[in-house]
């Protein structure tokens, strides 16, 4: 990407997190989100995995102060999940995927490896569980768009997620580029795959706004870190 797109983008995310529509550092409101989230999470849990519940909890979640999408499990257990799917070890698959869903129970790479690595061990119940959620992430993520332009884009709560939901959609990105409209910032995968030819293929489109934003208010807080604790140390 050239550097202008790069200054775009950085001047977004500073309108989105100045903005009052935006207050995602306040800490009261991120405890409201969180205790909203945690309610959906024990429904799912019980048997409650209606689309609407599981829409409802994505949102709370990713407006509380549990959500990393950058430096979160599903970032940091990649390798460690690829590794037990390589040795075919299910049972550290499931252990990792606990751990997944124990940081988000909206996970569709926490609930997914639970439906395969069950499936494995002959879990049937707790493979079909896990399952009909993966199927309702799923659902959420798509939300009954096609993602073939930004105004109909998919929605994903981190890299690792839009990348297990290609590979669970059947699908390969070979490129992949930001891009900014209307306050609003999508990954562009150039993907082919199931349905999509290597020679014909397609961009699908990835609202990560929420993503984004997380992320640059992660790198603010990170800067005045630093900044006080410089100022101590002088």
């Amino acid at each position: 990407m050239k550097l202008h797109s790069y200054l775009l983008l950085i001047a977004v995310a500073a309108v989105l997190v100045t903005s009052n529509s935006w207050a995602s550092s306040d800490s009261e409101k991120q405890a409201q989100a969180l205790a909203e989230y945690q309610q959906h999470a024990k429904n799912m849990q019980s048997g409650m995995s209606m689309k609407a519940v599981v829409v409802a909890a994505r949102n709370a979640f990713i407006a509380s102060s549990a959500y990393k999408p950058y430096d979160g499990p599903e970032v940091g257990l990649q390798s460690s999940l690829s590794a037990a799917f390589d040795s075919q070890n299910w049972q550290q698959c499931l252990e990792l995927s606990k751990r997944l869903l124990d940081y988000s129970y909206v996970s569709l790479i926490g609930h997914y490896t639970a439906y395969a690595c069950n499936s494995e061990l002959g879990n049937s119940e707790q493979a079909e569980f896990h399952g009909i959620l993966t199927e309702q992430i799923i659902d959420a993520i798509v939300a009954d768009k096609n993602g073939l332009s930004p105004e109909s884009a998919f929605t994903t709560l981190s890299t690792p997620e839009l990348y297990m939901f290609l590979g669970v959609m059947g699908l390969t990105a070979t490129e992949q580029g930001l891009q900014e409209r209307e306050g609003r910032v999508f990954d562009a995968m150039t993907v082919h795959g199931e349905g999509i030819p290597e020679e014909s293929p397609v961009i699908l489109y990835f609202d990560i706004t929420e993503q984004f934003k997380r992320g640059f208010n992660e790198i603010k807080s990170e800067i005045k870190s630093d900044n006080n604790q410089q100022g101590n140390n002088q």
